[in-house]
């Protein structure tokens, strides 16, 4: 099962077939039994009845069709209310699902441009009525001179994935606005943002709901929520692994090394890293998902001296190493001389590239530069994948996430950290160790440093499917307010620093929306994303003109 569709088997006699995604109407359900379209009746909301029923070993495939065409009314003079224009967040969520999961009618992308076009459109005339310049799609407001707060908030699935069938209990405050690039899940491109959205506007993620807790509490003041995951990436893509080149051919590379054979198909690498650390346990590997290439690159000279491939092959274990068969994309000055500092990433996204560009980018459409820089809180989900590796993480990767990000940070900036993965059945000794080893990170700087356990949270709030890795869509809200007010809970002891204030006056944020590249259509991912922008600028005209802000 998916969150968009679901497929049963047929038995000759089962006639009722269960489903757990959600959907606008009924009419947005679609059933095909063998391949075929087929007719049903709703026995419930989330089950129905097909008669005569499938025959045994049959395919029943019942799925989530979302219509391409807006489900209010986007008519001349149309008011979009806060209702309407949730529905219209809920339904692009949707969309944006059948995308990642391929449901999607690619041929319908001209149909979404039109929201844009309209909701942009409508947005500008509402201004000028006001007597005021216009807003972009997703400009985000100028604000005037208020107190503005960056929060830095970086994970993986858990900060990556959103809430799309669960809106909002409690609408996150108008002071909080949410950077539109740099968190996606799937095999697609990651996005460089464009423009800080409003809130409301966004679809449900945890780090938001954190943050909407604070925004609530400074009503004064605006703060800009970036985040940075993608699902499935721990913190190694962003850090990598410490490694020495070998240039001999032979088999086994030695301990901390990583070399190739004669002609460049087959990688050999360590399971211990430079440093002692293990980096690979099991059977785990460099990955066989070629979407996102591996990387070698020399540590003096990242950027002229390295080699990208793909594997598809499973690792063969040899003790303290490994092998895998690999196909070369790209190389430069490679290989480098013996002994080599290198650093090895897997075949994930390249985190650093995707931090650097959407941070840079957020900072210019604040207009903020040189020491105005900075980050004001960072929140820290410590990746799931990294379970098993708490003394690599310990002594090296958390320190390297601070390198890739200390330029925005200062030695008053808060750092949350949470406790993840409370309720998986079987990994007691791992998380036990990985807790401790994050609660150490933490001592060395208590003053700022701060961890919040969820070992509270109910076991009902983490999914069943993965071992409770995740927490389920429903409980994403409440447990980004529980983890701030634990937080706070401690702030208001007196054992954590205030962060610095940033009082220069708001620039107007770019306007522009970029396409989230990598979808099955790209140009449907481009208009999904020009809606998003333009609901969120056609908000803002709407509350211009009635003095809302």
């Amino acid at each position: 099962m998916t969150r968009t569709s679901v497929t049963h088997q047929g038995n000759g006699s089962r006639a009722i077939f269960d489903f757990a995604f959600p959907y606008i109407d009924r009419a947005h359900v679609d059933l095909s039994v063998d391949g075929r379209p087929a007719r049903f009746s709703f026995v419930t909301k989330d089950s129905i009845q097909i008669d005569p029923a499938p025959g045994a070993g049959v395919p029943v495939l019942i799925r989530r069709l979302t219509p391409r065409q807006p489900q209010v009314d986007l008519a001349e003079g149309a008011v979009l209310a806060e209702p309407a224009r949730r529905l219209l967040s809920r339904q692009l969520s949707y969309i944006l699902e059948e995308i990642e999961e391929g449901t999607i009618d690619a041929g319908s992308d001209a149909a979404m441009q039109l929201w844009a076009e309209v909701l942009t459109a409508r947005g500008a005339a509402i201004a000028r009525q006001a007597g005021l310049e216009a807003p972009k799609a997703a400009d985000g407001a100028a604000r005037g001179a208020r107190v503005r707060r960056i929060l830095f908030a970086y994970s993986q699935s858990n900060f990556a994935g959103i809430s799309g069938e669960f809106g909002w209990r409690e609408a996150p405050p108008p002071n909080l606005f949410v950077w539109n690039g740099g968190a996606w899940a799937g095999n697609s491109r990651a996005t460089t943002g464009s423009a800080f959205l409003p809130a409301r506007d966004v679809p449900l993620r945890l780090p938001v709901a954190y943050a909407a807790e604070i925004a609530r509490a400074t009503p004064d003041e605006d703060w800009y929520l970036i985040i940075i995951g993608r699902g499935g990436t721990g913190v190694r893509a962003l850090v990598g692994e410490p490694y020495d080149w070998t240039r001999a051919t032979g088999e086994d590379p030695g301990p901390g090394h990583v070399g190739m054979n004669a002609d460049g198909t087959q990688i050999r690498y360590s399971k211990f890293d430079r440093d002692g650390a293990a980096r690979y346990l099991n059977t785990s590997s460099l990955g066989t998902n070629p979407f996102y290439p591996a990387r070698i690159e020399s540590v003096a000279d990242p950027e002229t001296c390295y080699v990208e491939f793909t594997s598809t092959a499973e690792p063969t274990v040899h003790g303290a190493w490994r092998s895998q068969d690999i196909q070369i994309t790209a190389t430069a000055n490679w290989p480098p001389a013996q002994g080599t500092e290198i650093r090895m990433f897997q075949q994930l996204p390249r985190m650093r590239q995707v931090l650097a560009a959407n941070v840079a980018v957020a900072f210019e459409a604040l207009g903020l530069n040189g020491t105005s820089r900075r980050f004001d809180r960072v929140f820290l989900w410590p990746t799931e994948s990294d379970i098993v590796y708490a003394p690599a993480y310990e002594n090296r990767d958390f320190e390297q996430i601070f390198d890739h990000i200390g330029a925005y940070v200062t030695a008053a900036t808060p750092v949350l950290m949470t406790l993840p993965w409370p309720h998986g059945a079987g990994i007691d000794k791992a998380r036990d160790a990985w807790h401790a080893a994050l609660r150490r990170i933490a001592a060395r700087d208590p003053l700022r440093r701060r961890v919040v356990s969820l070992a509270a949270t109910g076991r009902d709030s983490w999914d069943t499917d993965a071992n409770a890795v995740h927490v389920v869509q429903s409980a994403k809200e409440e447990i980004g307010y529980y983890i701030r007010r634990a937080e706070a809970a401690e702030e208001q002891a007196g054992r954590t620093l205030a962060p610095v204030a940033r009082t220069e006056g708001a620039s107007a944020l770019k306007a522009e929306t970029r396409p989230a590249a990598g979808a099955r259509s790209g140009r449907l991912r481009m208009a999904v994303a020009a809606i998003c922008g333009a609901l969120a600028g056609y908000a803002v005209a709407v509350m211009l003109g009635r003095g809302g802000l």
